[in-house]
């Protein structure tokens, strides 16, 4: 992979994706996905032994978020392979690499400014976001409201799960 075509893919991904075939290489998937979950463990202070102790959860996470959001995105009307999908998800985490540049940043540049990091790490999350979107609109030819819902299904569904436990709890403890 170029300068060239790492440009591209954090920048006009739809095109990159296609040129590259990123959807066809695990092996490719897999060491962009231990390097960016790396970078951002690396950011918030993880030591690398503790990411090494860590690294089969991330795996699996990894697994359960590509099969849950491609649940979400045949349900929204997207036809696309989730093997496909597994592969091109981590490429929608490049940004974080960017996070480990971006606190030392914060920490010699704007050192004056607290809130630096997490303003720069927020944009980043963002950037994330809007690549995982565009990852669903890719593979499963979803619109962006298709691609948005399909993420945001499983978001809101947690959301709703976890305030009615803590709903009944409390109902609990009154009684």
């Amino acid at each position: 992979m170029t300068a060239g075509s790492f440009y591209s893919l954090m920048f006009s991904p739809g095109i990159s994706w296609e040129v590259e075939d990123c959807r066809y290489s695990l092996s490719a998937s897999a060491i962009f996905f231990i390097f960016c979950r790396f970078a951002q463990s690396v950011s918030f202070g993880f030591s690398g032994a503790d990411f090494v102790l860590v690294a089969p959860v991330l795996f699996l996470e990894w697994i359960a978020t590509a099969a849950i959001l491609h649940f979400f995105a045949h349900s929204a009307g997207g036809r696309g392979s989730v093997t496909d999908f597994f592969r091109l998800l981590p490429f929608a985490e490049l940004p974080f690499l960017f996070l480990p540049p971006a606190k030392i940043l914060a920490g010699s540049l704007f050192s004056s400014f607290g809130a630096a990091f997490p303003i720069m790490a927020v944009m980043i999350y963002v950037w994330s976001f809007v690549l995982k979107i565009k990852a669903l609109m890719f593979n499963y030819r979803l619109s962006s409201a298709g691609a948005f819902s399909a993420f945001a299904a499983p978001l809101l569904i947690g959301v709703i799960l976890t305030a009615s436990a803590l709903f009944l709890r409390a109902v609990m403890l009154l009684l």
